[in-house]
């Protein structure tokens, strides 16, 4: 082979290897900027619903990207926020239903009045801080006489206003702070 020859030989691999050499770097930078704008955002997003779903509600999902990245992550965070505050609804509405639930365990539906459980607890609190502070501890017990026969000639109805009225009575003559 002569000089001539080599040459064009030489000319034409020379020709698709830069060719190649330019299409992998270009590969390199797409796929750098496809890194940098579109996963690193998605990424972000799915470290944020991680968290949401181990229960840290209190995080900020980032709005990051831009266009239709930008309008996920921007969903992302308003369904963040609903889900904080639809969880902190939740968390109210138990809480006020356990102390509903509780008063209910400790006060008579019928006169409003603390019950034998409600009392019981009550009068350990009282014990316990009589114990701490001094002092002296009242209790008053009180006995409807007749009742039964208030029942059994006028009728449960009427036992159960007699009740009502002396629950009534009672309410209206103690302090805030008796029980």
């Amino acid at each position: 082979m002569d000089t001539h020859s080599l040459t064009v030989v030489k000319n034409r691999f020379q020709a698709p290897l830069m060719f190649g050499t330019a299409f992998l770097i270009a590969l390199i930078i797409m796929g750098q900027a496809l890194r940098w704008w579109v996963l690193r955002p998605i990424a972000a997003l799915q470290q944020s619903t991680d968290k949401i779903q181990q229960g840290d509600f209190n995080i900020d999902p980032p709005v990051q990207g831009s266009g239709e990245i930008r309008h996920l992550s921007s969903s992302f965070a308003r369904m963040a926020e609903y889900v904080r505050e639809t969880n902190r609804e939740l968390e109210n509405k138990v809480r006020e239903r356990t102390e509903e639930l509780q008063r209910l365990t400790e006060i008579d539906s019928l006169t409003g009045l603390l019950n034998r459980r409600g009392m019981t607890e009550r009068f350990e609190e009282e014990i316990a801080r009589q114990a701490r502070q001094g002092g002296s501890l009242g209790v008053l017990l009180l006995d409807l006489d007749h009742f039964k026969q208030i029942n059994d000639n006028y009728g449960h109805a009427a036992g159960d206003l007699a009740l009502c009225e002396t629950a009534r009575a009672i309410q209206s003559t103690k302090r805030s702070y008796d029980h």
